[in-house]
């Protein structure tokens, strides 16, 4: 599963925390910073946290639909 880190600071922390939630479950989840910074790219620059290439708990082999 891919989330898109997009919109303001406030949205991009429930987005991160919504990612950490599903690979604790044994999900296995990717973030995505590269989309969706063009309108807030000013304020917030795409490496704020340096959550582009984290790696998240619980992201082993278990994949589910």
């Amino acid at each position: 599963m891919k989330v898109l880190l997009q919109g303001g600071l406030g949205n991009q922390m429930f987005q991160y925390a919504f990612a950490r939630a599903l690979a604790h479950r044994g999900y296995k989840v990717a973030l995505d910073a590269a989309w969706g910074y063009t309108k807030y790219s000013h304020f917030y620059p795409n490496s704020i946290f340096s959550l582009t290439r984290k790696k998240l708990m619980g992201g082993g082999d278990k994949a589910r639909n």
